[in-house]
């Protein structure tokens, strides 16, 4: 788990989105909320889905992705914000 958060946290990008995915939401209205680009946001989704920490919630629609926590993902924002 540590190995987990020592990655997410080594991202401020990357701590933002896990933490803002409590609620799934898209790429895109997610780059607004963060203020940064739909392609980096995009890029560090796929860096966290590769660790399993998030997931796409809807792998059949074509138009819209939309992600959330795995439930590595949901402890990795618990250890986080025991950290602060």
């Amino acid at each position: 788990m540590w190995d987990l958060v020592s990655f997410v946290r080594r991202g401020k990008l990357r701590t933002e989105i896990l933490q803002a995915l409590i609620i799934p939401n898209n790429p895109t209205d997610l780059a607004k909320k963060l203020n940064s680009h739909r392609s980096t946001v995009s890029q560090a989704i796929s860096e966290l889905k590769k660790k399993g920490l998030v997931k796409r919630l809807n792998p059949k629609e074509k138009n819209i992705s939309i992600y959330g926590l795995t439930i590595e993902g949901k402890k990795a924002v618990e250890k986080i914000k025991e950290m602060r």
